[in-house]
């Protein structure tokens, strides 16, 4: 979750770098799974609208809340470390 961050903290100075990581990471897997599916509609076995999408929703679906939890529980750690080193003085 780390290096995600330090991705999107530098997008801006670094638009390419984003892009090769979206398209490398993210992308590359949501492009896998939608072939996967299509295979899966093919042969009778599932029956969806737009395999892109369908693969998007599973994909959120697998991961849940894990990412926002992550980022929240980052949030929450350095609000508890800045507040114990005020009280500090």
């Amino acid at each position: 979750m780390a290096f995600v961050r330090i991705i999107a903290n530098e997008s801006g100075r670094f638009p390419a770098l984003a892009r090769l990581f979206y398209e490398s990471g993210p992308e590359a897997t949501i492009r896998r799974l939608s072939q996967f599916l299509e295979d899966a509609r093919a042969a009778k076995l599932l029956e969806f609208g737009d395999s892109t999408e369908a693969a998007k929703q599973f994909q959120s679906l697998v991961r849940g809340e894990l990412p926002l939890l992550i980022v929240l529980a980052s949030m929450i750690l350095r609000m508890r470390s800045s507040n114990r080193k005020s009280r500090q003085g």
